[in-house]
C-alpha cells in the first residue's frame, strides 16, 4: 500500500480514516471532532465525508499553508455552483447515471432540503404540452432552468455557495456507487 504523507497525495473527498493517517489522531478522536464541528463534514448514509478544501480551509484559518490543489479543486471552487450543477446534472442526467430510484428521491422536496439544505425538488418531469415559462416557476417565481435535462427533466436553478459541499459530496457518491 502506497504511503499518504501529503494532503494533495488524497482525493477530493476524504473518509475519517483519512484523517487518522494524515492528522496523526485516533479514530475516535477524528468522529469526535466531527460530531462537535471541530472537523467540517458531512454525514450521507450514515459515514462521515470530508471536503478536502473544507480541510485546507480549516487549515489556511490557523494561519498554515498549503502548496498547491488538484485540478478538480481549481474548477469547482473557480465555477459558480449553479454553473457546476448544472453541468454536473446535464452529465448525470444524460449518461444515466442515476437509479430510478434516485429520481424518485431528487423529486422530493424533503430529500432535497435534508441531502442538499436546498427547499425545491431538484429535478421535475418536463411536459411538452405545458409552456416552459409555466413550468420553471414554483408561485410566482422562477426557479427551475428553462433547459430540458436528458429531453425529460427541469433542474433547479436555487443553488448558492453554501450547496457546494452537500452537491459535491452527493455527485461523488453517485458517481462511485454506479461503478
Amino acid at each position: 500500500m502506497t504511503k499518504l504523507n501529503k494532503l494533495d497525495d488524497y482525493p477530493d473527498i476524504l473518509k475519517p480514516e483519512d484523517l487518522v493517517r494524515l492528522l496523526g489522531f485516533s479514530i475516535n478522536s477524528i468522529y469526535r471532532m466531527l460530531d462537535n464541528g471541530e472537523i467540517p463534514g458531512v454525514r450521507m448514509g450514515g459515514h462521515w465525508r470530508i471536503l478536502k478544501t473544507k480541510l485546507v480551509g480549516l487549515f489556511e484559518s490557523q494561519g498554515l499553508e498549503r502548496s498547491g490543489q488538484s485540478e478538480t479543486q481549481r474548477s469547482v471552487e473557480e465555477a459558480a455552483i449553479g454553473a457546476y450543477v448544472k453541468k454536473e446534472m446535464q452529465d448525470l442526467l444524460n449518461r444515466d447515471l442515476l437509479s430510478d430510484n434516485e429520481i424518485d428521491n431528487l423529486r422530493s422536496i424533503e430529500y432535497c432540503r435534508d441531502i442538499f439544505g436546498i427547499y425545491f425538488a431538484v429535478i421535475k418531469d418536463y411536459d411538452r404540452s405545458i409552456p416552459i415559462s409555466e413550468q420553471i416557476k414554483v408561485g410566482k417565481y422562477n426557479r427551475y432552468w428553462k433547459t430540458v435535462f436528458a429531453d425529460r427533466y427541469l433542474v433547479c436553478s436555487q443553488w448558492h455557495k453554501g450547496h457546494r459541499e452537500k452537491f459535491l459530496v452527493w455527485a461523488t457518491h453517485v458517481r462511485t456507487s454506479k461503478n
